[in-house]
């Protein structure tokens, strides 16, 4: 299990390996092949999903957010944190090891 409690705007994901994610009428539906689990997205979530992509962190999949959409980045910041969390402990989305600094 992923440790969401820790969630930073520096942090990166990857969608989970098993993931087969699909836009559909404007929708996104997730499949997680190793579990036959599938979970759907609204526009702004689906949004959220297409941009993880294991080399964008968190802060800059808010600021690219903010170009997209008229809400206050405070707002902003703790939904997506909110709801990455909910993806890592469904275990949808993985946290990328951060390289330590030299």
């Amino acid at each position: 299990m992923n440790d969401s409690a820790s969630l930073s705007l520096r942090a990166v994901l990857v969608r989970a390996d098993d993931l087969r994610y699909r836009q559909v009428l404007g929708e996104g539906l997730a499949v997680r092949q190793s579990t036959a689990e599938v979970v759907g997205f609204n526009e702004v979530a689906s949004r959220v999903v297409e941009l993880i992509d294991g080399q964008t962190s968190i802060n800059d999949l808010v600021k690219q957010l903010l170009k997209e959409y008229e809400v206050e980045p405070s707002q902003l910041e703790s939904d997506v944190l909110s709801f990455l969390a909910h993806l890592l402990d469904l275990g949808v989305v993985n946290r990328i090891p951060h390289e330590p600094v030299r």
